[in-house]
């Protein structure tokens, strides 16, 4: 096996991981890196990996960062040569080249995994690939090993297979075995390699109107025993940045009206299991504001009798209906009879509320609308207490 590596072009790196052989397949890993100034934008240029024999070529794309696969439908025992190249224009140029040549003895190979995290635990499937070679096998199985004792084991079959395991939610670092038992009774390890799902976290994000152009930000962050994390809202309009915020307890964002808005809850951390930086998206909201109201309230008070009077501009062309919530004291919601309508005068609509009796103690009244262009979506106006 040789490898050949050329200088660098456009600061772009390549260097092969890994390169396990099987009789007819070949697993791979390449990690392409291209480095920038602080001020740079990155060339992205096309990336390719080219398989080569005296039969055939293979050509494959490639992306920038790890790129891990396995190639099948190979010749047994014949030479190939893997090659990384970049696009440069008119030609390309090679960043690394490697000769290996497919074997037909005992081995075996852990493929990519591809997993579906939720806050229950992960689902995790993977490509597991076993081959004799000559040697005469009671069974395999794969093995998955947390802190020293196996917590999952599996039977797995000669070949190509497909296996599917659940993990717990907790961000810690395994180790996957492929292993093979000979008929001489004797335990072979195949492929070993530790497994690092990505990081989940249980912190969430809700958002909700408090008035027409005012958005009530709420989240629910869960500290995470093994990462520590930093969580921040992201607000779009047009696919432009225009608040980057850090977040640790409620917030309220100012809004025009009419206008579509993206909220983005990100969280930011260093994974300490392989001391890389992330940042991702946990969670993406799209919301359209209301058009700018024009309205008035009125609050009359005799005794323990209430009554609100509104008057609401273009009443026939935004307004779906209104709506009257009671908020008791620990924040439960009772919903009231809406304001009824009386009369209009052009386009302006009067809408009137009462209630006998004084509120109970801790509780307050929201009245609200809900406009034909957002239907369904609660628009809070105004607020009594007691």
């Amino acid at each position: 096996m040789w490898c050949v590596a050329t200088p660098l072009f456009d600061n772009v790196n390549a260097q092969f991981i890994e390169l396990k052989l099987l009789e007819n397949q070949i697993y791979y890993e390449v990690e392409i890196l291209e480095s920038v100034g602080e001020e740079q934008e990155p060339n992205g240029r096309p990336l390719r990996l080219i398989v080569e024999s005296q039969w055939e070529t293979i050509e494959v794309e490639l992306e920038y960062g790890l790129n891990q696969n396995v190639l099948t439908g190979l010749r047994p025992n014949a030479q190939y040569t893997f090659t990384v190249q970049m696009d440069k224009g008119l030609v390309w140029n090679t960043l690394v080249s490697q000769r290996v040549q497919t074997e037909s003895e005992l081995a075996g190979v852990i493929g990519p995994a591809s997993t579906l995290a939720s806050f229950e635990g992960r689902d995790v499937t993977m490509n597991i690939f076993a081959q004799a070679g000559g040697v005469e096998i009671q069974f395999y199985q794969f093995v998955v090993i947390e802190d020293g004792q196996a917590i999952i084991t599996l039977p797995v079959v000669e070949g190509e297979q497909t296996i599917n395991f659940n993990l717990p939610p907790a961000n810690k670092s395994f180790e996957v075995q492929l292993q093979a038992i000979t008929a001489n009774s004797e335990l072979v390890t195949l492929d070993s390699r530790p497994f690092n799902p990505k990081a989940i976290f249980n912190s969430t994000l809700d958002a909700s109107y408090i008035y027409p152009h005012q958005i009530l930000i709420q989240p629910t962050i869960v500290p995470d025993p093994f990462i520590e994390a930093q969580y921040r809202l992201i607000l779009k309009q047009d696919n432009l940045v225009i608040e980057n915020i850090a977040v640790i307890d409620d917030l309220l964002l100012e809004v025009s009206p009419d206008t579509n808005y993206t909220l983005e809850w990100v969280v930011i951390y260093t994974d300490p299991r392989t001391g890389e930086g992330h940042q991702d998206v946990l969670s993406s909201l799209t919301l359209t504001t209301p058009p700018e109201l024009f309205y008035i309230l009125q609050e009359i008070r005799r005794d323990d009798a209430i009554q609100v009077l509104m008057q609401f501009e273009n009443y026939d062309s935004l307004l779906d209906t209104t709506y009257v919530d009671l908020i008791d004291a620990q924040g439960n919601v009772q919903s009231l009879e809406g304001m009824l309508f009386i009369t209009s005068q052009f386009n302006t609509g009067l809408y009137e509320w009462q209630y006998a009796g004084p509120l109970p103690p801790g509780s307050r009244i929201e009245f609200g609308v809900i406009l034909s262009v957002t239907p369904g979506l609660k628009i809070p106006l105004y607020q009594i207490n007691p």
